[in-house]
């Protein structure tokens, strides 16, 4: 089997380790999200507290299209993270993925830091009453012009897909996650 692993330099003393927890995932860490098409799951490596995302293993068709002609889930977002991180947007700092190959993509995963944030965005929807909602509101708005300012169309902004962290003195920071499906490209108003 073929794979395609590829650690953070910053990174690159732990990869060993790291591999080995990749190959044995089912047995390490705890579950953050456990669904029919991606699993999360949160794990320790050297005193850090890093996630993993497990993606569904594709179909044979899919397989093809990751291995020949388009770049995985896996890659994407580890190559996405570093391209908001140097645009200056917040997300979870990329570590490492990983993709194994027989004939088409067999398993992929990416590895980011961990975040103690405080809320998602799905709060800001759900409860009308959040505290300091409309300026954490107002804080977000800019936050998605920075993005389109920096031709970043982020296609899954799902509430789930943005992570807030309360700085405390009515500031508050956006963390992007769910990365694969975003595109660099020119935005203009509409």
């Amino acid at each position: 089997m073929q794979e395609n692993y590829v650690v953070h330099p910053e990174y690159s003393n732990f990869a060993p380790k790291l591999r080995d927890i990749l190959l044995d995932l089912e047995k390490q860490g705890e579950y953050i999200a456990k669904g029919d098409r991606n699993t999360i799951k949160k794990v320790w490596l050297e005193g850090m507290q890093l996630n993993i995302k497990s993606f569904k293993i594709p179909n044979p068709f899919q397989s093809l299209v990751y291995r020949y002609l388009r770049e995985g889930k896996a890659k994407r977002s580890y190559e996405y993270a570093a391209k908001l991180i140097a645009l200056n947007i917040k997300t979870p700092f990329p570590i490492a993925y990983l993709e194994r190959f027989s004939l088409g993509l067999k398993d992929s995963y990416y590895v980011s830091e961990h975040i103690d944030y405080d809320f998602d965005f799905r709060v800001l929807i759900h409860n009308s009453r959040f505290p300091n909602r409309k300026e954490i509101l107002k804080q977000f708005t800019r936050f998605t012009f920075k993005l389109h300012e920096n031709n970043i169309n982020f296609l899954d902004h799902s509430p789930g897909n943005t992570l807030i962290v309360d700085k405390g003195n009515n500031q508050y920071e956006f963390y992007l996650i769910d990365l694969n499906r975003l595109k660099f490209e020119p935005l203009n108003f509409d």
